[in-house]
């Protein structure tokens, strides 16, 4: 994993941890992301350069293929973490569940920005999230 996506993701991961002990999973997500994002201070620029890396991951794809194995890395440490917390094994299926609809829908907001569109993963997980607790009524 590159040193830049640690740096993104790190401040989560360790919101994460911090959640109280009480809250599932899904809850604790969702706390940890608005905490994280809420505390990056990110200037204007920053978003800039974020939707400018976005915009690269898409078109070029050598940078594609070399996020495919971030991806991986961070799928991982994400059924870690969350198996953590529910006390469950990271192979468990409900976890990977989870874990595959949330990078499944932040691969689809990096797309997305990467063709002109605005990069909010904040919005785009709670929206995922909101989506898991009310059952995907369709």
């Amino acid at each position: 994993m590159l040193d830049d996506d640690l740096m993104m993701i790190r401040p989560c991961i360790e919101a994460f941890r911090e959640q109280p002990a009480e809250l599932g999973v899904v809850d604790a997500l969702l706390n940890a992301v608005r905490i994280a994002f809420d505390d990056t201070g990110a200037s204007r620029q920053e978003h800039v350069d974020i939707q400018n890396r976005a915009q690269l991951v898409v078109t070029v794809p050598e940078v594609w293929a070399a996020n495919m194995d971030s991806l991986t890395t961070s799928m991982r440490a994400m059924a870690e973490l969350f198996a953590e917390r529910a006390g469950r094994d990271s192979t468990d299926p409900e976890i990977l569940s989870l874990t595959r609809m949330l990078c499944g829908s932040m691969t689809m907001a990096w797309l997305s920005a990467g063709r002109g569109g605005e990069l909010d993963l904040p919005a785009v997980l709670e929206d995922t999230v909101v989506h898991l607790q009310t059952g995907f009524r369709l």
